[in-house]
Protein backbone atom coordinates (compact mmCIF):
# COMPACT_ATOMS: atom_id res chain seq x y z
CA UNK A 1 0.00 0.00 0.00
CA UNK A 2 2.95 2.50 0.95
CA UNK A 3 5.31 1.26 -1.28
CA UNK A 4 3.87 2.92 -4.48
CA UNK A 5 2.62 5.79 -2.40
CA UNK A 6 3.68 9.52 -3.61
CA UNK A 7 2.87 12.66 -2.14
CA UNK A 8 2.94 16.64 -3.32
CA UNK A 9 2.40 20.10 -2.28
CA UNK A 10 -0.21 22.16 -3.49
CA UNK A 11 1.23 26.15 -3.62
CA UNK A 12 0.10 29.43 -4.43
CA UNK A 13 -3.63 28.97 -3.78
CA UNK A 14 -3.44 25.05 -5.33
CA UNK A 15 -2.53 26.70 -8.74
CA UNK A 16 0.81 24.94 -8.69
CA UNK A 17 2.27 21.83 -7.78
CA UNK A 18 5.53 20.25 -6.25
CA UNK A 19 6.75 17.14 -8.25
CA UNK A 20 6.03 14.02 -6.34
CA UNK A 21 8.00 12.65 -3.35
CA UNK A 22 8.24 9.41 -1.47
CA UNK A 23 6.67 9.94 2.09
CA UNK A 24 8.59 7.41 4.55
CA UNK A 25 6.35 8.81 8.02
CA UNK A 26 3.03 8.84 8.59
CA UNK A 27 -0.22 7.13 7.38
CA UNK A 28 -2.58 8.41 4.55
CA UNK A 29 -5.19 10.81 5.51
CA UNK A 30 -8.95 9.07 5.20
CA UNK A 31 -7.47 5.26 4.47
CA UNK A 32 -9.92 3.02 6.37
CA UNK A 33 -6.94 0.98 7.49
CA UNK A 34 -4.99 4.29 8.91
CA UNK A 35 -6.78 4.23 12.53
CA UNK A 36 -6.12 0.30 12.80
CA UNK A 37 -2.44 1.00 11.36
CA UNK A 38 -1.91 4.41 14.11
CA UNK A 39 -3.59 1.89 16.50
CA UNK A 40 -0.83 -0.98 15.97
CA UNK A 41 2.24 1.72 15.94
CA UNK A 42 0.81 2.84 19.67
CA UNK A 43 0.30 -0.44 20.86
CA UNK A 44 2.61 -0.81 23.69
CA UNK A 45 2.57 2.99 24.41
CA UNK A 46 0.14 2.07 27.94
CA UNK A 47 2.99 -0.59 29.04
CA UNK A 48 5.27 2.18 28.08
CA UNK A 49 3.34 4.85 30.18
CA UNK A 50 2.98 2.07 33.22
CA UNK A 51 6.36 1.44 33.36
CA UNK A 52 6.98 5.18 34.56
CA UNK A 53 4.14 6.67 36.40
CA UNK A 54 1.10 5.13 39.04
CA UNK A 55 -1.76 6.91 36.68
CA UNK A 56 -5.07 6.35 38.23
CA UNK A 57 -5.70 3.69 40.85
CA UNK A 58 -9.62 3.41 40.60
CA UNK A 59 -10.43 1.87 43.72
CA UNK A 60 -7.80 2.66 46.10
CA UNK A 61 -8.20 6.23 47.08
CA UNK A 62 -11.91 5.78 47.17
CA UNK A 63 -12.59 2.71 49.10
CA UNK A 64 -9.30 1.67 51.34
CA UNK A 65 -10.81 -0.04 54.00
CA UNK A 66 -13.92 -1.47 52.35
CA UNK A 67 -12.26 -3.42 49.67
CA UNK A 68 -12.92 -7.07 50.79
CA UNK A 69 -10.91 -10.44 48.51
CA UNK A 70 -14.06 -10.45 46.37
CA UNK A 71 -12.87 -7.36 45.05
CA UNK A 72 -9.38 -7.63 44.14
CA UNK A 73 -10.45 -8.83 41.36
CA UNK A 74 -11.82 -5.43 40.19
CA UNK A 75 -8.70 -3.24 40.78
CA UNK A 76 -7.72 -1.37 37.92
CA UNK A 77 -5.47 1.21 36.81
CA UNK A 78 -5.93 3.84 34.18
CA UNK A 79 -3.05 5.21 32.42
CA UNK A 80 -4.43 6.53 28.78
CA UNK A 81 -7.04 6.42 26.48
CA UNK A 82 -6.63 6.56 22.53
CA UNK A 83 -9.04 6.50 19.86
CA UNK A 84 -6.95 7.20 16.58
CA UNK A 85 -4.73 10.25 17.65
CA UNK A 86 -6.92 11.82 20.24
CA UNK A 87 -5.14 10.88 22.88
CA UNK A 88 -5.80 11.22 26.89
CA UNK A 89 -3.09 10.91 29.36
CA UNK A 90 -4.68 10.62 33.41
CA UNK A 91 -2.61 11.63 36.77
CA UNK A 92 -3.47 12.06 40.04
CA UNK A 93 -1.03 14.74 41.32
CA UNK A 94 0.68 17.61 39.52
CA UNK A 95 3.93 15.54 39.75
CA UNK A 96 2.39 12.20 38.43
CA UNK A 97 1.18 14.10 35.21
CA UNK A 98 4.84 15.84 34.68
CA UNK A 99 6.28 12.24 34.75
CA UNK A 100 3.35 10.89 32.09
CA UNK A 101 4.68 14.08 30.20
CA UNK A 102 8.02 12.86 30.42
CA UNK A 103 7.52 9.52 29.62
CA UNK A 104 5.15 10.40 26.72
CA UNK A 105 8.14 12.56 25.28
CA UNK A 106 10.70 9.54 25.61
CA UNK A 107 8.38 7.29 23.68
CA UNK A 108 7.81 9.80 21.44
CA UNK A 109 11.43 10.56 20.62
CA UNK A 110 11.77 6.53 20.71
CA UNK A 111 9.28 5.91 17.33
CA UNK A 112 9.98 9.13 16.20
CA UNK A 113 6.33 10.73 16.94
CA UNK A 114 5.60 14.87 16.66
CA UNK A 115 2.88 16.03 19.12
CA UNK A 116 2.02 19.59 19.17
CA UNK A 117 2.18 21.18 21.61
CA UNK A 118 -0.30 23.80 20.84
CA UNK A 119 -3.45 21.44 20.43
CA UNK A 120 -2.13 19.90 24.01
CA UNK A 121 -4.29 20.75 27.02
CA UNK A 122 -3.74 20.57 30.45
CA UNK A 123 -7.56 19.83 32.52
CA UNK A 124 -7.42 19.68 35.95
CA UNK A 125 -10.96 18.35 36.66
CA UNK A 126 -12.27 20.04 40.77
CA UNK A 127 -15.85 21.11 42.28
CA UNK A 128 -15.09 24.57 42.16
CA UNK A 129 -12.51 26.89 40.63
CA UNK A 130 -10.97 27.24 44.51
CA UNK A 131 -9.12 23.50 42.99
CA UNK A 132 -7.66 25.66 40.00
CA UNK A 133 -5.67 27.70 42.20
CA UNK A 134 -2.22 27.69 42.71
CA UNK A 135 -1.45 25.05 39.83
CA UNK A 136 2.15 24.61 38.66
CA UNK A 137 3.31 24.99 35.07
CA UNK A 138 3.56 22.04 32.82
CA UNK A 139 5.69 21.35 29.70
CA UNK A 140 6.08 19.05 27.04
CA UNK A 141 9.72 18.88 25.80
CA UNK A 142 10.52 22.37 26.76
CA UNK A 143 7.03 23.96 25.92
CA UNK A 144 4.51 24.79 28.26
CA UNK A 145 1.28 23.90 28.18
CA UNK A 146 -1.51 25.52 28.26
CA UNK A 147 -3.84 25.25 31.24
CA UNK A 148 -7.99 25.05 30.32
CA UNK A 149 -11.11 24.29 32.02
CA UNK A 150 -12.49 22.32 29.23
CA UNK A 151 -11.62 20.32 26.53
CA UNK A 152 -13.34 18.34 23.64
CA UNK A 153 -12.84 15.00 23.01
CA UNK A 154 -14.81 13.35 20.30
CA UNK A 155 -17.05 15.63 20.02
CA UNK A 156 -18.19 16.27 24.05
CA UNK A 157 -16.63 19.13 25.64
CA UNK A 158 -15.99 17.69 29.55
CA UNK A 159 -15.30 20.48 31.95
CA UNK A 160 -13.67 20.68 34.72
CA UNK A 161 -16.40 20.54 37.46
CA UNK A 162 -17.81 17.11 35.61
CA UNK A 163 -20.96 19.18 34.07
CA UNK A 164 -21.68 18.95 30.90
CA UNK A 165 -23.32 22.75 30.06
CA UNK A 166 -20.89 23.63 27.08
CA UNK A 167 -21.54 20.58 25.64
CA UNK A 168 -24.94 21.15 25.20
CA UNK A 169 -24.64 25.04 24.48
CA UNK A 170 -22.20 23.71 21.56
CA UNK A 171 -24.34 21.26 20.29
CA UNK A 172 -27.32 23.70 20.42
CA UNK A 173 -24.99 25.85 18.51
CA UNK A 174 -24.15 23.79 16.09
CA UNK A 175 -27.46 22.16 15.07
CA UNK A 176 -29.21 26.14 14.64
CA UNK A 177 -27.00 26.17 11.62
CA UNK A 178 -28.52 22.93 10.52
CA UNK A 179 -32.40 24.14 11.55
CA UNK A 180 -31.48 27.45 9.90
CA UNK A 181 -30.86 25.70 6.30
CA UNK A 182 -33.39 23.40 6.54
CA UNK A 183 -36.10 26.13 7.15
CA UNK A 184 -34.80 28.58 4.55
CA UNK A 185 -34.94 25.45 1.79
CA UNK A 186 -37.95 24.40 2.79
CA UNK A 187 -39.55 27.59 2.68
CA UNK A 188 -37.77 28.19 -1.00
CA UNK A 189 -38.77 24.15 -1.97
CA UNK A 190 -42.32 24.73 -0.20
CA UNK A 191 -41.99 20.80 1.43
CA UNK A 192 -45.21 19.79 2.96
CA UNK A 193 -44.64 19.09 6.29
CA UNK A 194 -44.60 16.05 7.06
CA UNK A 195 -40.89 16.36 5.40
CA UNK A 196 -39.71 19.26 6.86
CA UNK A 197 -40.50 17.17 10.58
CA UNK A 198 -38.33 14.35 8.72
CA UNK A 199 -36.09 16.70 7.66
CA UNK A 200 -35.34 17.77 11.38
CA UNK A 201 -35.15 14.42 12.51
CA UNK A 202 -32.83 13.37 9.96
CA UNK A 203 -30.17 16.54 10.10
CA UNK A 204 -31.43 18.17 13.26
CA UNK A 205 -31.90 15.45 16.14
CA UNK A 206 -28.72 13.89 15.45
CA UNK A 207 -26.72 16.83 16.13
CA UNK A 208 -28.27 17.29 19.33
CA UNK A 209 -28.60 13.78 20.78
CA UNK A 210 -24.66 13.34 19.92
CA UNK A 211 -23.14 11.86 22.85
CA UNK A 212 -26.17 12.30 25.22
CA UNK A 213 -25.68 8.71 26.62
CA UNK A 214 -22.88 10.23 28.74
CA UNK A 215 -24.36 14.03 28.92
CA UNK A 216 -27.66 12.96 28.88
CA UNK A 217 -28.48 12.19 33.03
CA UNK A 218 -28.50 16.12 33.01
CA UNK A 219 -31.04 18.60 32.53
CA UNK A 220 -32.23 18.55 29.05
CA UNK A 221 -35.09 21.11 28.85
CA UNK A 222 -33.40 23.12 26.59
CA UNK A 223 -32.87 20.47 23.78
CA UNK A 224 -36.79 19.94 24.10
CA UNK A 225 -37.04 24.01 23.68
CA UNK A 226 -34.97 24.09 20.74
CA UNK A 227 -37.10 21.54 19.16
CA UNK A 228 -39.97 23.17 19.95
CA UNK A 229 -38.69 26.13 18.68
CA UNK A 230 -38.22 24.76 15.32
CA UNK A 231 -41.83 23.48 15.18
CA UNK A 232 -43.77 26.87 15.65
CA UNK A 233 -40.89 28.37 13.11
CA UNK A 234 -41.57 25.99 10.33
CA UNK A 235 -45.70 25.96 11.29
CA UNK A 236 -45.48 29.85 11.68
CA UNK A 237 -47.23 29.29 15.72
CA UNK A 238 -46.94 31.85 18.63
CA UNK A 239 -44.94 30.71 21.10
CA UNK A 240 -47.08 31.23 23.55
CA UNK A 241 -48.65 28.16 21.75
CA UNK A 242 -49.25 25.22 24.39
CA UNK A 243 -46.59 22.79 23.77
CA UNK A 244 -49.59 19.87 24.46
CA UNK A 245 -51.24 21.29 21.12
CA UNK A 246 -47.95 20.90 18.96
CA UNK A 247 -46.92 17.52 20.60
CA UNK A 248 -50.46 16.09 20.07
CA UNK A 249 -51.24 17.47 16.46
CA UNK A 250 -47.57 16.84 15.14
CA UNK A 251 -47.82 13.06 17.10
CA UNK A 252 -44.14 13.37 17.77
CA UNK A 253 -42.54 12.77 21.12
CA UNK A 254 -39.69 15.34 22.40
CA UNK A 255 -36.10 14.62 22.32
CA UNK A 256 -35.58 13.98 25.83
CA UNK A 257 -37.71 10.55 25.85
CA UNK A 258 -34.51 9.53 23.44
CA UNK A 259 -32.40 10.72 25.13
CA UNK A 260 -33.62 8.76 28.31
CA UNK A 261 -33.83 6.24 25.58
CA UNK A 262 -30.05 6.30 24.52
CA UNK A 263 -28.75 6.43 28.40
CA UNK A 264 -30.61 3.18 29.07
CA UNK A 265 -29.89 1.60 26.04
CA UNK A 266 -26.20 2.28 26.56
CA UNK A 267 -26.09 0.91 30.22
CA UNK A 268 -27.33 -2.20 28.39
CA UNK A 269 -24.59 -2.10 26.01
CA UNK A 270 -21.96 -1.75 28.62
CA UNK A 271 -23.36 -4.51 30.92
CA UNK A 272 -23.42 -6.83 27.42
CA UNK A 273 -19.70 -6.31 26.65
CA UNK A 274 -16.53 -8.09 26.94
CA UNK A 275 -15.77 -8.46 30.74
CA UNK A 276 -12.41 -7.54 30.20
CA UNK A 277 -13.28 -4.26 28.09
CA UNK A 278 -12.30 -1.22 30.37
CA UNK A 279 -15.86 0.14 30.44
CA UNK A 280 -17.17 -3.32 31.91
CA UNK A 281 -14.52 -3.34 34.39
CA UNK A 282 -15.14 0.22 35.34
CA UNK A 283 -19.04 -0.07 35.19
CA UNK A 284 -18.69 -3.52 37.65
CA UNK A 285 -16.49 -0.81 40.07
CA UNK A 286 -18.64 1.63 39.74
CA UNK A 287 -22.03 -0.33 40.53
CA UNK A 288 -20.42 -1.88 43.16
CA UNK A 289 -19.50 1.40 44.89
CA UNK A 290 -22.96 2.86 44.26
CA UNK A 291 -25.15 -0.17 45.77
CA UNK A 292 -22.84 -0.58 49.07
CA UNK A 293 -23.26 3.71 49.46
CA UNK A 294 -19.37 3.97 48.97
CA UNK A 295 -19.75 6.69 46.22
CA UNK A 296 -22.94 7.84 44.80
CA UNK A 297 -22.15 8.46 40.84
CA UNK A 298 -24.62 10.82 39.05
CA UNK A 299 -24.79 8.69 35.92
CA UNK A 300 -25.08 5.79 37.73
CA UNK A 301 -27.67 7.30 40.23
CA UNK A 302 -29.73 8.61 37.31
CA UNK A 303 -29.99 4.74 35.50
CA UNK A 304 -31.02 3.58 38.61
CA UNK A 305 -33.63 5.90 38.82
CA UNK A 306 -34.93 5.96 35.14
CA UNK A 307 -35.17 2.48 35.92
CA UNK A 308 -36.98 3.20 38.32
CA UNK A 309 -39.44 5.89 36.91
CA UNK A 310 -40.62 3.17 34.11
CA UNK A 311 -41.64 0.09 36.18
CA UNK A 312 -38.12 -1.72 35.11
CA UNK A 313 -36.56 -1.45 38.29
CA UNK A 314 -36.04 -5.56 38.29
CA UNK A 315 -33.63 -4.80 35.34
CA UNK A 316 -31.27 -3.13 37.63
CA UNK A 317 -31.70 -5.09 40.47
CA UNK A 318 -30.58 -8.24 38.09
CA UNK A 319 -28.15 -6.12 36.65
CA UNK A 320 -27.78 -8.52 33.44
CA UNK A 321 -27.43 -7.66 29.52
CA UNK A 322 -30.84 -8.05 28.22
CA UNK A 323 -31.46 -8.68 23.94
CA UNK A 324 -30.22 -4.97 22.91
CA UNK A 325 -33.55 -4.75 20.49
CA UNK A 326 -35.94 -6.13 23.10
CA UNK A 327 -34.30 -4.02 25.78
CA UNK A 328 -34.75 -0.51 23.63
CA UNK A 329 -38.45 -1.44 22.31
CA UNK A 330 -39.60 -1.52 25.79
CA UNK A 331 -38.07 1.21 26.76
CA UNK A 332 -39.32 3.22 23.83
CA UNK A 333 -42.77 1.79 24.61
CA UNK A 334 -42.41 2.54 28.51
CA UNK A 335 -41.16 6.43 27.96
CA UNK A 336 -43.93 7.01 24.88
CA UNK A 337 -46.92 5.36 27.17
CA UNK A 338 -45.39 8.12 29.72
CA UNK A 339 -45.51 10.68 27.89
CA UNK A 340 -49.07 10.53 26.37
CA UNK A 341 -50.30 9.88 29.93
CA UNK A 342 -48.39 13.48 30.71
CA UNK A 343 -49.84 15.11 28.21
CA UNK A 344 -53.39 13.71 28.33
CA UNK A 345 -53.03 14.93 32.01
CA UNK A 346 -51.90 18.45 30.69
CA UNK A 347 -54.38 18.67 27.72
CA UNK A 348 -57.19 18.44 30.41
CA UNK A 349 -55.77 20.73 32.98
CA UNK A 350 -54.90 23.59 30.75
CA UNK A 351 -57.85 26.31 30.05
CA UNK A 352 -56.46 27.15 26.72
CA UNK A 353 -57.47 23.75 25.63
CA UNK A 354 -61.33 23.91 26.91
CA UNK A 355 -62.25 23.37 23.40
CA UNK A 356 -59.09 21.68 21.59
CA UNK A 357 -59.81 18.49 23.84
CA UNK A 358 -63.38 18.38 22.64
CA UNK A 359 -61.84 17.27 19.43
CA UNK A 360 -58.49 16.12 20.01
CA UNK A 361 -58.11 12.71 21.97
CA UNK A 362 -55.32 10.44 20.02
CA UNK A 363 -52.16 11.24 20.39
CA UNK A 364 -51.23 11.54 16.03
CA UNK A 365 -50.18 13.58 13.35
CA UNK A 366 -53.01 14.97 11.95
CA UNK A 367 -53.90 13.86 8.19
CA UNK A 368 -55.07 17.35 7.20
CA UNK A 369 -51.53 18.78 7.34
CA UNK A 370 -50.08 16.88 4.78
CA UNK A 371 -53.71 16.39 2.98
CA UNK A 372 -54.31 20.39 2.33
CA UNK A 373 -51.87 22.41 0.52
CA UNK A 374 -49.14 23.92 2.99
CA UNK A 375 -50.44 27.84 3.37
CA UNK A 376 -54.12 26.22 4.83
CA UNK A 377 -52.66 23.34 6.43
CA UNK A 378 -50.69 25.83 8.37
CA UNK A 379 -54.21 28.25 8.39
CA UNK A 380 -56.06 25.45 9.84
CA UNK A 381 -53.15 24.08 12.39
CA UNK A 382 -53.51 27.74 13.61
CA UNK A 383 -57.36 27.62 14.32
CA UNK A 384 -56.91 24.51 16.02
CA UNK A 385 -53.98 25.71 18.48
CA UNK A 386 -55.54 29.07 19.18
CA UNK A 387 -53.62 31.51 16.77
CA UNK A 388 -56.04 33.67 16.23
CA UNK A 389 -57.54 36.95 17.08
CA UNK A 390 -60.94 35.73 18.46
CA UNK A 391 -61.94 37.09 22.29
CA UNK A 392 -61.18 33.87 23.80
CA UNK A 393 -58.05 34.34 23.04
CA UNK A 394 -57.38 38.41 22.82
CA UNK A 395 -59.08 38.69 25.58
CA UNK A 396 -56.47 36.33 27.51
CA UNK A 397 -53.58 39.19 26.96
CA UNK A 398 -56.03 42.12 28.34
CA UNK A 399 -56.76 39.86 31.82
CA UNK A 400 -60.17 40.14 30.55
CA UNK A 401 -62.21 37.02 33.08
CA UNK A 402 -62.90 34.19 30.38
CA UNK A 403 -66.70 34.80 30.56
CA UNK A 404 -66.73 38.30 29.80
CA UNK A 405 -64.57 37.55 26.31
CA UNK A 406 -67.61 37.88 24.14
CA UNK A 407 -68.35 37.91 20.97
CA UNK A 408 -68.65 41.67 19.32
CA UNK A 409 -69.85 40.74 16.37
CA UNK A 410 -73.23 39.97 17.53
CA UNK A 411 -75.47 40.69 19.34
CA UNK A 412 -76.37 37.24 21.95
CA UNK A 413 -73.17 37.95 24.12
CA UNK A 414 -71.54 34.67 23.47
CA UNK A 415 -68.60 33.53 24.32
CA UNK A 416 -66.23 34.43 21.38
CA UNK A 417 -64.36 31.14 21.24
CA UNK A 418 -63.87 28.43 18.24
CA UNK A 419 -67.06 27.11 18.26
CA UNK A 420 -69.45 30.12 18.39
CA UNK A 421 -67.68 31.54 15.15
CA UNK A 422 -67.85 28.20 13.19
CA UNK A 423 -71.63 27.89 14.05
CA UNK A 424 -73.11 30.13 15.58
CA UNK A 425 -72.58 33.65 15.15
CA UNK A 426 -74.72 35.60 12.53
CA UNK A 427 -72.02 37.49 11.33
CA UNK A 428 -70.75 34.41 9.35
CA UNK A 429 -74.03 33.30 7.58
CA UNK A 430 -73.28 33.72 4.55
CA UNK A 431 -69.63 31.79 4.32
CA UNK A 432 -71.10 28.75 6.63
CA UNK A 433 -73.69 28.60 3.86
CA UNK A 434 -70.58 28.61 1.41
CA UNK A 435 -67.92 26.96 3.20
CA UNK A 436 -69.63 24.41 5.64
CA UNK A 437 -72.30 21.74 4.91
CA UNK A 438 -75.46 21.55 6.05
CA UNK A 439 -74.39 18.20 7.45
CA UNK A 440 -72.26 19.97 10.12
CA UNK A 441 -74.06 23.60 10.09
CA UNK A 442 -77.25 22.43 11.41
CA UNK A 443 -78.38 21.23 15.10
CA UNK A 444 -74.73 21.62 16.06
CA UNK A 445 -73.57 20.18 19.38
CA UNK A 446 -69.98 18.39 20.22
CA UNK A 447 -70.07 15.86 18.39
CA UNK A 448 -70.56 17.76 15.21
CA UNK A 449 -67.82 19.91 16.00
CA UNK A 450 -65.59 17.09 16.58
CA UNK A 451 -66.56 15.20 13.22
CA UNK A 452 -65.80 18.27 11.93
CA UNK A 453 -62.40 19.36 13.35
CA UNK A 454 -60.70 15.26 12.65
CA UNK A 455 -62.46 14.98 8.86
CA UNK A 456 -60.16 13.41 6.33
CA UNK A 457 -62.24 14.63 3.03
CA UNK A 458 -60.11 16.71 1.33
CA UNK A 459 -63.29 18.88 0.15
CA UNK A 460 -64.42 19.34 3.46
CA UNK A 461 -61.34 20.58 4.92
CA UNK A 462 -60.27 22.95 2.08
CA UNK A 463 -63.36 24.32 2.50
CA UNK A 464 -63.22 24.61 6.52
CA UNK A 465 -60.06 26.02 5.97
CA UNK A 466 -60.64 28.89 3.58
CA UNK A 467 -63.24 29.66 5.53
CA UNK A 468 -60.97 30.13 8.51
CA UNK A 469 -58.52 32.16 6.44
CA UNK A 470 -61.24 34.33 5.39
CA UNK A 471 -62.52 35.67 8.24
CA UNK A 472 -61.07 33.86 11.78
CA UNK A 473 -57.62 35.78 11.26
CA UNK A 474 -59.17 39.24 10.32
CA UNK A 475 -61.34 39.92 13.08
Amino acid sequence: MYLQAKSCVKINSFSHMSDFFTSHTGVRQGENLSPILFSLFLNDLNYFLSQHFNGLDLLSNIVNDTLSDSDVEMYFKLYILLYADDTVIFAESAEELQKALDAMSNYCQLWHLQVNPSKTKIVVFCKSKRGLCNIPAFSFEGNLLEIVDDFSYLGVKFSYNGKFAKTKNHLLEQARKAMFSIIVKARKLDLPISMQIHLFDSMVAPILLYGSEVWGIENVNIIDIFQLKFYKLILNLKQSTPNCMLYGDLGILPLSNHIKSRVLCFWNKILSSKQESISHILYDMSHSLYCRNVLKLPWMNSVCKLLDSLGLSNFWINNVATSLPLFKKIVKNRLKDQFIQNWHSEMSQSSKCLNYRMYKSEFRFEKFLDILPSHLALVRLRFRCMNHKMPIESGRFCNIPRELRVCNLCNNSSLGDEYHYLFNCQFFNTDRKKYITREYSTNVNSIKFSMLMNSTDRSILLKLAVFCKKNYFSI
